[in-house]
């Protein structure tokens, strides 16, 4: 299969949100920490109905805030870009 699969509208929505959560946050990366602070903010999405079936989204958010803002998590820097 060498055909370039090409990423979906929402695909490039979520790491528009995951590369805004990080710039929001100060951190100079992209991570997948940030790509499910984006997910939780679409219910809509597919990834977002499997994480909801075994817990809810406020409390995956919020405990990846948690653990985002604790002391020493994060190196800040300049933010990264993959979407522009």
């Amino acid at each position: 299969m060498n055909e370039k699969m090409e990423p979906t509208p929402r695909y490039r929505r979520m790491l528009a949100a995951a590369e805004e959560e990080a710039i929001r946050r100060g951190h100079g990366y992209v991570g997948v920490e940030h790509m499910m602070l984006a997910i939780t903010s679409d219910p809509d999405s597919v990834a977002a109905a499997a994480l909801s079936q075994s817990t809810s989204l406020t409390q995956v958010r919020d405990d990846l805030m948690r653990i985002l803002d604790s002391p020493g998590y994060s190196t800040p820097g300049p933010p990264i870009s993959f979407t522009g």
